[in-house]
């Protein structure tokens, strides 16, 4: 082996490293200094050049194998080396300053979206041989943080896989890579961990990480209006979904009208019928509801006609629920809305959570208008949902009463 001392005070002698040897143990025939580096004859070893910029830490930074090397001199003009073999000869060899180290290449690894072990792939390389590949893994679950674990690789040539177990929704895994060659040098990616036995048992600061998220699709329970509809212009109405994430991950709503995204983020889009362009036409209302991993979408087609005053006297063609007015209100409002034939109407009014707070209609009605009396002096101020059911007809309007 190689001890290291401070000779800067010639009168005491300092031991700055007390052993150094290679993996092999083998002898050392002589050693020169030149600069920051020790040229050694490490006899069955070969010729081998340590750095030792930092005395208390030096580490392999060249190595040329012969079977017998006896003696190396790096002092010739030429800046070459030459080395003796007891039984292979002379050699003369060019020493270029370079790390000769394991080199670890892996580009992380994405979401799991399932319980199933996990394989991570690397690639380690090294001028000698490795002698030892390690992964370790922590998980933290709940704010829970595990000690590291040590997996250990199936390997092809330089191809490495470790595997990961697999873990529990919403369990985060953080792991890093380490190897270690034949003459002792360690390193780990990321970059920054040290230590033997097994190699790499000292983490480096920063790591790989992933996280387990067992999702499928989004649920999309119901929705109103329940298909394509027919309104007239300057008409308002909300269309509502109602859907759930089976894991209970938060959903996140994106609508669009006539291809163009809106603003509204919630499970409520308040559409009205604008004049312009001048109807009849079709708008097209699509929404995309995600829980950050998977999305569905539906589709809603809203047919414009023209406005046209309703009499009395005059036959209604078409269901409508038109919206109240005033609005916003304090505390009465008038609802209107029309049916074309003899059909059970009901009207009730809900709050932003889905409670019923009042039934307005809940009989059968004939053809016709109706102007409905709604009155809030019992409630609160909010956002209240007028419902109306009146056969295959599912109309919602928004209502806001501001006291």
């Amino acid at each position: 082996d190689i001890t290291v001392w401070d000779l800067h005070d010639r009168s005491t002698w300092e031991l700055v490293l007390p052993s150094w040897e290679t993996q092999s143990n083998a002898t050392v025939h002589n050693l020169f200094i030149k600069g920051n580096y020790a040229h050694v004859s490490y006899y069955s070893d070969g010729y081998v050049v340590l750095d030792i910029s930092s005395p208390d830490a030096p580490y392999l930074i060249g190595h040329y194998d012969t079977q017998s090397l006896w003696g190396c001199y790096p002092y010739l003009p030429s800046g070459l080396t030459i080395v003796s073999d007891m039984n292979t000869g002379l050699y003369v060899l060019e020493f270029t300053p370079g790390e000769v180290s394991p080199t670890i290449n892996h580009s992380g690894t994405p979401d799991v979206f399932n319980n199933d072990p996990v394989t991570i792939n690397a690639q380690i390389v090294d001028n000698g041989d490795i002698i030892e590949a390690n992964l370790f893994y922590r998980t933290t679950f709940n704010g829970t943080t595990s000690s590291w674990n040590l997996v250990t690789p199936a390997n092809q040539n330089s191809n490495y896989q470790f595997t990961i177990p697999g873990f529990q929704h919403l369990t985060n895994i953080e792991y890093y890579i380490a190897a270690q060659d034949d003459y002792g040098y360690v390193v780990t990616l990321p970059e920054g961990g040290s230590g033997t036995g097994p190699a790499g048992n000292l983490p480096p600061s920063q790591f790989f990480s992933y996280s387990v998220v067992i999702t499928g699709l989004p649920v999309l329970h119901s929705f109103t209006p329940g298909g394509d509809t027919t309104v007239v212009v300057n008409s308002e109405f909300d269309i509502v979904v109602y859907a759930e994430d089976t894991t209970g991950l938060e959903l996140i709503y994106s609508w669009k009208k006539n291809g163009i995204v809106t603003n509204e983020t919630s499970n409520i889009y308040h559409y009205r019928a604008f004049q312009i362009p001048a109807p009849p036409r079709t708008d097209s209302i699509e929404v995309t509801i995600s829980n950050g991993y998977f999305s569905l979408s539906n589709k809603w087609v809203v047919h414009i006609s023209p406005a046209t005053d309703v009499k009395d006297n005059e036959p209604v063609l078409t269901y409508q629920l038109e919206q109240n007015y005033p609005n916003p209100f304090n505390p009465e409002t008038q609802i209107t809305f029309s049916v074309p034939s003899n059909e059970f109407v009901n009207l009730s009014v809900y709050n932003l959570i889905g409670e019923k707070v009042t039934e307005l209609v809940n009989e059968n009605l004939s053809p016709g208008r109706y102007n409905i009396n709604f009155n809030g002096d019992k409630l609160t101020s909010g956002i209240y949902l007028a419902r109306i059911k009146a056969g295959s007809f599912d109309r919602i309007i928004k209502m806001i009463l501001l006291k």
